[in-house]
């Protein structure tokens, strides 16, 4: 399963020659996630190729100019790629006044949803497979930090042990991959854990 981390940028304050300002990125199964928007972020994700339209979700740490000034930028040029999902912005309090002040003044064309959520600890986003805790730092202005998380997987399916059972292959292996149980014509009901290994811990990303 792809898992991608991409580091946009790690200048802090002012923009470098080689280092664009704070911005990180996870890409997994085609969806991006995006962590902070410094300025030059669209020039990092136009090098490494990565499609604005594909971006989940955008965090934002803090209200300090180099980790949001790129985000006017990523919000005009989604129209433009010919977005039509919601995207979901999670940030401290003043980053919906941040993101509708600069859709009013600069008079951004955008022809999707913006979706702002103000964060506060604990799980703030949750999907079947993943999800993403916010907990709070120290820092001059409210400030989180974040951990995306996949869940548990299925163990390592066996095949021989199922064939072993008498489940003939076909579909009921595929019930039992995705941790359904399967009767067989002898009345044996199989649970996945008779033929698979044990739950394997998911991949984890910290961003602070």
């Amino acid at each position: 399963m792809n898992f991608e981390i991409f580091v946009l940028g790690t200048s802090g304050m002012m923009p470098l020659p080689n280092r664009n300002l704070t911005s990180a990125m996870i890409r997994r199964e085609g969806e991006l996630f995006l962590f902070d928007c410094g300025e030059g972020t669209q020039i990092s994700l136009k090098k490494l190729n990565l499609k604005w339209k594909r971006i989940h979700s955008i965090f934002i740490s803090h209200m300090h100019a180099d980790h949001v000034t790129g985000l006017p930028g990523i919000l005009m040029l989604s129209s433009q790629v010919d977005r039509d999902t919601p995207l979901t912005l999670y940030g401290p309090s003043r980053l919906k006044e941040y993101v509708d002040a600069n859709r009013r003044i600069l008079d951004i064309y955008i022809n999707y949803e913006i979706i702002v959520k103000t964060v506060e600890e604990g799980i703030i986003l949750e999907e079947e497979e993943y999800l993403v805790k916010a907990f709070e730092l120290n820092h001059t202005k409210p400030c989180f930090g974040y951990v995306f998380e996949e869940k548990k997987r299925p163990g390592e399916f066996h095949p021989e042990v199922a064939e072993g059972l008498g489940i003939p292959m076909g579909p009921m292996w595929g019930v039992l991959q995705k941790g359904g149980t399967v009767t067989l014509e002898d009345g044996r009901v199989i649970r996945p854990s008779d033929v698979m290994g044990e739950l394997r811990e998911g991949r984890k990303f910290g961003y602070v």
